[in-house]
Parts: structure tokens; sequence; C-alpha cells
């Protein structure tokens, strides 16, 4: 089974997708001039993410390795239904997808693309791809997180 490997308790949002979410100040540039902010998960570096019960969220940190069960993949916000769904993405379909939702600029040489769709053919052999799809208002984002979490624990809902 694959493996995930912790990394650091961060991410990488727009200032408008991070502003119902974070303190303002919280965020620093990805890089001069970038767009994106880098937002601390873990209350490390003045930043603190808070859920809408007003609860700090840097506990949900899980900083060891741990199987990967499955590739989520989110539907394009055109795409999103008002519904929650997560739908499995069989056969090429997954593999295109992971293509899809890769942006790695610095793979150009043919040996390093070919060991990138090796490891992307073999992710899909042996884990799940799936599609999640839902709608984009923060207010349902703890209903999308039990959704994901219940799939990945293998319950329907």
């Amino acid at each position: 089974m694959p493996m995930a490997y912790p990394g650091l308790p961060q991410i990488k949002l727009l200032a408008e997708a991070a502003a119902p979410v974070f303190e303002p100040a919280a965020g620093v540039p990805m890089f001069s001039g970038s767009a994106k902010l880098i937002f601390p998960l873990s209350g490390s570096g003045g930043g603190r993410v808070i859920d809408p019960a007003g609860a700090a969220l840097g506990a949900h940190y899980y900083g060891k390795s741990a199987p990967l069960r499955a590739i989520y993949l989110l539907a394009a916000p055109d795409e999103s239904q008002d519904d929650i769904s997560i739908e499995v993405v069989r056969g090429s379909a997954a593999f295109l997808s992971l293509i899809e939702n890769i942006f790695i600029d610095s793979v150009v040489d043919a040996a390093r693309q070919k060991r990138l769709f090796t490891l992307l053919d073999r992710l899909c052999g042996q884990i799940p791809v799936k599609r999640l799809s839902y709608p984009r208002r923060h207010e349902v984002m703890p209903e999308v997180v039990a959704r994901i979490v219940a799939d990945a624990r293998g319950q329907r809902q």
C-alpha cells in the first residue's frame, strides 16, 4: 500500500478564499509577487485556523506516515452541484484526472516524465481515485469533511 508522508502543517490559498477561515495576518506570500498565501495549520508562526464554532484546528495535523487509502480530486466549481458527492473515477479516466491535476513545470525531460507516469499508473492500480463535488460555500465545509472521513472509513452516507 502506498504511504502518505507528513509535511509542514500548512495550506496555500488565495486571500479571498482564506478570509472566512484564517486570521488576516497569518498568511505569508508563497514567493515575491505571488497571489497565493501560505497559512500555518499548527498555530506556529502566529497563524491560527478557526472553525465556525471558534475552536482552533491545529490539533488536526498528523505527523506520522500513514497508508494512502484514496486520492480525492476536487471537481471544478462550475461542475459542482448543490449536493456533496464522492464518485469513484475508474480506469484511464483516473490516470488522466491525476495528470490534469498536477502542476509540475520542472518535469521536462523524458526520463522524469516516464517515472511520473509510472508512479501515477501504479497509484491508480493500488488505491481508488475519487472526485469530490460540493457547493462552494464555507458553511457546508464541516459536512464535506464528515463525508470524506466517512468515505475513507468505508462508510456510506
